[in-house]
């Protein structure tokens, strides 16, 4: 039998590994952190040349909508990347709305291809005993180079419109301060507050500077706080939580498989029988323009002598 004195020094040992473990897992990270961290991330999506992962999605409505609405949604997809231009995408989605007794499911599956020149879609939405096919495609000659999939994306699914999950991560972290944080083992959450001058500067890129400060000012109202996943061993954001005054939601990227190769083949969209696709490449594009026009400021004439 063991002495007690050994018995209480066995405990000693036990309670301070236990102590030293949470230490580890939930102790608070600065700002420095991320800092540290954010350069790394970036360097780690700079770096990717394929990935594959699944995405969970899941979308409440809050305040009085909610209250009026009941509405929710959840999605799950896999996404396969390949660089330069090459995305696969098949997603579900069901979203629910309803007041008192009275509810509305609508169901949507989507499968998505860009393959260097062409995105082709399909979407099939279905809304309680009915259902509606939609193929469209698209010529992607329209796109710059640093926006190959800018196509007929809907929103929804976690990612960023136009965006894959290296274009949405990018676009998310510099708008935000990361100020607070836990560690749980290799994730650290970050939480962040949007700042308005910064996403000011960003829409200044395409905007007049008094158009991109007046929208940076209508969303910094809107937007409360974000939280990401980081995964501290591979520089992965691996999921977050977006809150503001109309909804939460959260993200989640999981099974992420990064540089292990994909065969050119899966990005090539497999049509069904005598399927037709609507080419919508004209649309998009006058749809961009009027855009721009709204968004850029009038230029004085050549003859105006300014």
């Amino acid at each position: 039998m063991k002495s007690r004195k050994t018995q209480c020094r066995f405990v000693a040992v036990a309670l301070s590994v236990v102590a030293t473990l949470y230490c580890s897992c939930s102790r608070s990270l600065s700002a420095a952190d991320f800092s540290e961290l954010s350069p790394k991330i970036m360097d780690t999506l700079d770096n990717i040349k394929s990935y594959e992962m699944t995405v969970s999605y899941s979308e409440r409505v809050k305040g009085l909508k909610a209250l009026l609405f009941r509405i929710k949604s959840d999605s799950s997809s896999t996404l396969k990347f390949k660089s330069p231009n090459l995305l696969y995408i098949k997603a579900t989605n069901t979203t629910i709305r309803g007041t008192g007794d009275t509810k509305t499911v609508q169901k949507i599956t989507l499968y998505s291809t860009f393959d260097g020149k062409h995105q082709k879609c399909r979407s099939v939405l279905a809304t309680n005993n009915t259902s509606v096919t939609n193929s469209v495609a698209m010529d992607l000659s329209i796109n710059s180079p640093d926006q190959p999939f800018n196509g007929w994306n809907p929103k929804g699914f976690g990612l960023s419109e136009g965006k894959d999950y290296i274009g949405t991560i990018r676009d998310m972290l510099p708008h935000y301060d990361f100020v607070t944080a836990s560690r749980k083992q290799d994730v650290a959450e970050f939480k962040g507050t949007f700042n308005v001058e910064k996403f000011a500067a960003t829409l200044a890129k395409t905007m007049t500077p008094e158009g991109a400060k007046a929208f940076a000012e209508i969303s910094g109202s809107m937007v409360k706080e974000l939280r990401i996943r980081v995964d501290t061993k591979r520089h992965l954001v691996v999921g977050y939580t977006q809150i503001d005054i109309l909804a939460e939601r959260t993200c989640s990227f999981e099974n992420i498989k990064i540089n292990q190769g994909i065969n050119d083949e899966v990005f090539t969209f497999q049509s069904l029988p005598e399927e037709e696709f609507r080419d919508i490449t004209e649309t998009v594009r006058k749809s961009r323009e009027l855009s721009q026009q709204l968004l850029t400021p009038n230029k004085p004439d050549a003859g105006d002598g300014k």
